[in-house]
């Protein structure tokens, strides 16, 4: 069968199943496998055609023709999702169920080709979520041809293969099982890759290298591979590349070396990049400026068009961008060109953001509020939110979020309302605080001490803790919780951790 992937597609299948065998030709023309995986379910062999009857209403023929038409009328996967088309009498219907059985029966007798085992395991992918009960039983065989079939792959299977299992990956596990098989083929065929698949799988790498460590093993050749290609990129791909690289640069630090052409090129297609992949390349930037410099060339201009696209972010955008921000601002001053639009579009999601959005636009607000006042505007609606995230925050969120606080206290009071739950909540978490957010967090109740005392009922929690930990400070811990210390006027404290830097001084 020719790809069901992001080209057009003839298809040409042979099925021999128990006894009985038919011809099956699809022309499709299309963007997408969705349209594929539809009529191989849906146009069965005339012999196992149940008769039809007519039933009014709950028909299962009529049922799956309705469900067939639906689906061929759009033109990708992403589209009919969008469009919300599938009810739920569509997955119920036993067309699915009679493609299982069909599809087992063929993996078995091993009648599918390397080109048709990765179109039906990306189509598989695609349609999961809505169908994870009647692939189930499926997924352990379709793994394991995929896994004996990859050697025979061409690069546009190995692309669509390496996509489905990321996607897959925390469904169906079994996907991890074809992984390195996958991941051992692509350095062999980077050379004939489209810049998609390039794209496609290095996203994909990056999606998989905890669970499957062995995809590592491609990201050198497609990071070599990339800059070569990097001109017939588009916006998206251009992103989601500059992504992956950002994330693999720890565990396969040969990523970076396709960095440089990625960040050139960033300039070119700013203009057509969507608020996700802005937000995403800004993010990437922010990780990769240590690593590799030379992506700070893309910041004017992805923080330039910001701008304009703010109103259709998301909450992770927006909190990814703003933390992207701050932590730009040294390096990249030009970024400050996002910040307002950033921080006015904030107050109407601030309701959808989880815990981690908030902690983190509070801590870049902090950060920023000096370079980029107009980010004050954001801290009494996301000071104002905290108070009903706090039980689902994490140590490390509180922490960043109380010590913000102290360094908003000034220029924005409001955010003062969100300490008396931020405290009370971390009273729960001492326990498994290590060593730096003891010291941030006693810090930050005795600057917080006179401007909301509720903050001192945290400080005798924190001492226990602090005292059978000192040992394990850095001089500069020490330091930080001996002026908390004294601001407390908890002078026995104070003397046990000014002897601690006497003793080291030595």
């Amino acid at each position: 069968m020719a790809a069901c992937g992001p080209v057009d597609t003839t298809a040409l299948m042979t099925l021999s199943c128990r006894g009985w065998s038919a011809r099956l030709q699809l022309e499709v023309n299309l963007n997408r496998s969705f349209y594929c995986f539809a009529l191989l379910t849906w146009r069965m062999p005339r012999k196992v055609r149940e008769p039809r009857r007519k039933v009014p209403d709950k028909n299962p023929e009529k049922e799956a023709r309705m469900l067939t038409s639906r689906i061929t009328k759009a033109s990708s996967a992403a589209e009919f999702k969008r469009r919300r088309q599938f009810r739920q009498a569509d997955t119920s219907s036993s067309v699915w169920a009679q493609f299982a059985t069909r599809l087992q029966d063929m993996l078995r007798q091993d009648l599918l080709s390397p080109r048709s085992t990765a179109n039906t395991f990306y189509a598989v992918g695609e349609l999961y979520e809505v169908l994870d009960k009647g692939m189930t039983q499926v997924m352990p065989t379709l793994c394991e041809t995929v896994r004996a079939k990859a050697a025979g792959m061409e690069p546009q299977g190995l692309s669509t293969c390496m996509l489905a299992a990321a996607k897959l990956q925390d469904t169906s596990p079994d996907v991890l099982t074809a992984v390195p098989a996958l991941a051992k083929r692509i350095p062999d065929e980077v050379e004939d890759m489209v810049p998609q698949a390039l794209s496609n799988i290095l996203w994909a790498a990056a999606k998989l290298q905890d669970a499957s460590p062995e995809v590592l093993d491609a990201v050198p050749a497609l990071a070599k591979r990339i800059p070569d290609e990097v001109d017939d990129v588009d916006p998206q791909a251009l992103s989601n590349s500059l992504w992956a690289a950002a994330k693999l640069q720890d565990a396969s630090p040969e990523v970076l070396d396709a960095v440089p052409a990625l960040a050139k090129l960033i300039q070119d297609k700013v203009e057509d990049m969507v608020p996700q992949a802005l937000s995403n390349s800004l993010w990437a930037a922010a990780t990769l400026q240590d690593a590799s410099p030379e992506v700070l060339d893309a910041v004017p201009a992805l923080a330039k068009r910001m701008p304009d696209k703010v109103k259709d972010m998301i909450p992770h955008h927006l909190s990814n961008s703003l933390w992207a921000a701050a932590k730009l601002q040294d390096t990249s001053p030009d970024v400050s060109a996002a910040v307002a639009a950033l921080a006015k579009r904030i107050p109407s999601k601030v309701a959808e953001m989880i815990p981690q959005h908030l902690s983190n636009c509070l801590w870049a607000a902090a950060t920023l509020q000096d370079a980029s006042p107009e980010v004050l505007e954001a801290v009494p609606a996301l000071a104002k939110h905290i108070p009903d995230e706090v039980s689902n925050m994490t140590p490390q969120q509180l922490s960043n979020s109380l010590l913000a606080a102290v360094k908003l206290q000034g220029p924005a009071p409001e955010v003062l309302d969100a300490v008396p739950a931020l405290v009370l909540r971390m009273q729960d978490t001492v326990d498994v605080m290590n060593v730096q957010d003891l010291c941030n967090n006693f810090w930050s109740v005795g600057q917080l001490k006179d401007a909301s005392p509720e903050a001192q009922v945290l400080a005798s929690r924190l001492m226990k803790p602090i005292r059978s930990k000192i040992g394990k400070f850095a001089p500069v811990a020490l330091r930080m919780s001996l002026q908390a210390a004294q601001w407390l006027q908890e002078d026995k404290l104070a003397a046990r951790l000014q002897e601690e830097l006497d003793r080291r001084q030595r």
